[in-house]
């Protein structure tokens, strides 16, 4: 078999995300000026830091004083601890008993709530003569992953006979942080509840932990029992939503291309499958080299719009797998890149627009962005590093 050689230039396609580091740096400052005095943050990575690339912003964000990174999934966890990301790493997803051994070996911390996966991690803990460390995830109201109250107290007393298990930390997720203030207090209630519950059995978590973004920024909560705070996409410069006020952040991803295809179409021509879109006079158009693969979703058919030279310029036809078509004008230069996501020329094109063209949330709009885009990470505009989906090149 032939071997596979890297990229003599890491950048294999015409598109690319664009992680402008300084931001994010920013963004990371101003959420430490909303945690209460000896409080720490963790700073949710999963999802590939929500589609701007986990070990490049964990990276930044530890350089920075963030020693706690939350991930979902334990591949996302192990893909850190190989980049040489050796701070804490919390899996805040689901997890499965047959990884315990492995979990512990990378010295991992799982949030958990069943009994099986107590007695798996102890097993592994006495196996690799260490103790398993863990966070317990209460249900308070998310209707979700967790353990109920009621059922705390038996848990903490079977927890308590497993010698190879520490429990480092509990936590619980607001539902309705930011929306719904008497359900999240009602929550928090629970939350309190469960503290004097678990305290009253000698055990002493380290961490307490409930705050998510839109709890952080809230006027009207306050979560004094927390010392771990998790922000997420107040970190890449967007709010949790739209009834939550943020301090002065920025959005931290641009999504931009160059032309695959620049031409001028006859009258009548159709473009794209299914000709949804046929012009009545000749017409300039520009082939963009992504699709709804790359998570430029087949809803912006003949509805969204790009930016180029600081002109909104039209989607037209269906959005296909790997390209997109836009209308141009027979002065625009085909050479400049498009913007599909971000601001160029003093015109601004964020997620939350694409969002509302799809009906979704800037969350969705970030993390569906897929992992064959290439990342480009700058620092004050200049290139500082480029990930594919093989490697991470540090330049």
């Amino acid at each position: 078999m032939a071997s596979v050689r890297e990229l003599t230039d890491p950048r294999p396609r015409s598109c690319w995300v664009e992680v402008d580091l300084e931001a994010l740096e920013h963004n990371c400052r101003e959420m430490q000026k909303q945690i209460p005095t000896g409080g720490e943050m963790l700073a949710v990575v999963k999802a590939e830091a929500y589609g701007h690339g986990a070990a490049m912003v964990s990276r930044t964000l530890s350089k920075l004083g963030v020693s706690y990174f939350g991930v979902a999934t334990l591949e996302e966890a192990l893909k850190l601890r190989e980049f040489g990301i050796d701070d804490r790493l919390l899996i805040m997803g689901h997890t499965t008993t047959f990884n315990a051994e492995e979990m512990v070996r990378a010295d991992l911390t799982p949030m958990i709530f069943s009994y099986r996966m107590l007695n798996a991690l102890n097993e592994a803990g006495e196996k690799l003569n260490r103790k398993a460390n863990i966070h317990l995830k209460i249900d308070t109201g998310m209707g979700r992953l967790g353990l109920r109250p009621e059922a705390v107290e038996d848990y903490i007393g079977e927890l308590k006979k497993r010698a190879h298990v520490n429990l480092e930390g509990v936590a619980t997720h607001f539902a309705c942080a930011g929306e719904d203030e008497s359900y999240t207090e009602q929550q928090r209630k629970e939350f309190l509840q469960v503290k004097k519950i678990i305290e009253a059995t000698g055990v002493e978590p380290y961490y307490w932990h409930s705050s998510n973004s839109a709890a952080i920024l809230s006027d009207n909560l306050v979560c004094e029992e927390d010392n771990l705070f998790r922000p997420g996409i107040t970190l890449y410069g967007y709010p949790p939503n739209d009834k939550v006020k943020i301090p002065d952040l920025k959005p931290v991803m641009s999504l931009k291309s160059m032309l695959a295809d620049y031409k001028k179409l006859p009258a009548g021509v159709g473009i794209s499958y299914g000709r949804t879109f046929t012009p009545e006079e000749p017409t300039y158009i520009g082939v963009i080299p992504l699709g709804y693969a790359d998570g430029y979703p087949r809803e912006y058919s003949d509805l969204a719009y790009v930016l180029k030279g600081g002109q909104r310029k039209p989607v037209r036809g269906r959005v296909c797998m790997d390209m997109t078509v836009i209308e141009l004008d027979e002065d625009d230069d085909p050479e400049e890149p498009v913007t599909l996501l971000g601001a160029e020329g003093g015109e601004e094109l964020w997620a939350g627009k694409l969002a509302e063209w799809s009906d979704t949330i800037t969350y969705e709009v970030l993390s569906r962005l897929s992992r064959r885009l290439p990342r480009v990470y700058r620092r004050k505009g200049e290139l500082v590093a480029i990930k594919t989906e093989r490697k991470v090149h540090l330049l």
